[in-house]
């Protein structure tokens, strides 16, 4: 089963299956070629050692915008996908994946630079595999809606009438005060004084 680490965060589970693949794996790719075969006693010393650390550095996450691996012995390796940019899933297991009773989950992007026919990610000895792919989809899917549904309320917004647009705008602004208030300060100041002068002259006048 897949491990809940949140409301939100799923947790990938690998089989314990996957160390023995490893060491085998890495047996038969060193029998095989010409260079390898000189390490082969090297490997038999340290090589499950290797095999049980790369399987405890192992790491999986899955959230609603990201799906994270972390895996590495010497050197930690960190991958980030963006959900919505997985295009495509594809289980293989051959023979020897099948001996041990594991199968490899590998996953495709956009825009991947990848060479042709390999994947920009792969998660062999995934419990539950199919699970695990089905809640990749679903995540997926609800982040690809939400994304349309933004683009579609930018788009409508953008597209709305001019006029309209511009009358609410208008609308919505406070109209400027007329008279005396609009005007500068400093004619403002001058327009007191005539007032002033005016007054004064008025009041002379009754007084003669």
């Amino acid at each position: 089963m897949i491990g809940i680490a949140s409301q939100r965060v799923l947790v990938a589970r690998f089989s314990p299956k996957l160390r023995i693949y490893q060491y085998v794996n890495s047996l038969l790719i060193l029998l095989i070629s010409i260079v390898g075969i000189p390490l082969i006693p090297i490997w038999l010393v340290v090589g499950w050692v290797w095999a049980d650390r790369y399987f405890r550095s192992l790491r999986c996450e899955l959230d609603d915008r990201h799906l994270r691996i972390r895996r590495g012995v010497l050197f930690r390796k960190t991958k980030t996908i963006p959900l919505d940019r997985i295009q495509d899933f594809t289980l293989q297991d051959g023979p020897i994946l099948r001996a041990f009773g594991l199968c490899s989950l590998r996953i495709e992007t956009a825009g991947q630079s990848s060479p042709q026919g390999s994947a920009d990610a792969a998660l062999t000895g995934l419990l539950d595999a199919e699970e695990f792919q089905e809640a990749v989809v679903e995540r997926r899917d609800r982040l690809l809606q939400r994304l349309a549904g933004a683009a579609n309320t930018v788009g409508a917004a953008s597209a709305a009438d001019p006029a309209r647009v511009e009358a609410s705008v208008a609308s919505s602004t406070p109209a400027a005060p007329a008279g005396p208030a609009a005007l500068p300060g400093a004619e403002q100041l001058l327009l007191e004084i005539r007032d002033l002068l005016r007054s004064i002259d008025a009041q002379l006048r009754v007084a003669r």
